[in-house]
This record gives C-alpha cells, structure tokens and sequence, in this order.
C-alpha cells in the first residue's frame, strides 16, 4: 500500500462518502432515468474492474507503480 499521505487521505474521503451514501438514504434512484443511468454506471465499473484485473496489479490508491503503463483500450478508450 501507498505510503503517500495525500493518497491515503483521499482514499479515506472516498470510503467515507460512501458510508455518508448508503447511511443516509437510497443506494438506488427512484426515478426510472436516474436508475437506467446508475445501472449503465454500475456495468461501466464491473467492466472496467474485470478489465484492469486482466491488465494490471490493482491498487486502492492513486499511485502510479514503478514500471506502469497507460491503459488505453477496453473501457479506458473511452474514459480517463
């Protein structure tokens, strides 16, 4: 794991957003758009998940690994 403070810090805010989400309300929209978005959202992170699991080390944090590279196809054509 990252001994970098500012990674450690902003994966400590990501968790805890997340807590503040599903402790205060609705994990799912109600409104069908909203919840048709949230569902292609979902499926765009299972694929981008299974394709880096294929591709690389995972890691929590940000930190680029020594000897990494760019990934530029599956998911990642499309977002950066």
């Amino acid at each position: 794991m990252s001994k970098n403070p500012k990674s450690l810090i902003l994966v400590f805010i990501q968790f805890a957003t997340l807590g503040i989400i599903f402790a205060t309300g609705s994990v799912l929209a109600r409104n069908p758009l909203l919840l048709g978005l949230e569902s292609l959202g979902i499926c765009l992170e299972i694929w981008a998940i299974l394709f880096m699991c294929r591709q690389s080390k995972l890691q929590v944090t940000a930190d680029v690994a020594p000897g990494s590279h760019l990934v530029i196809s599956g998911p990642y054509r499309y977002i950066r």
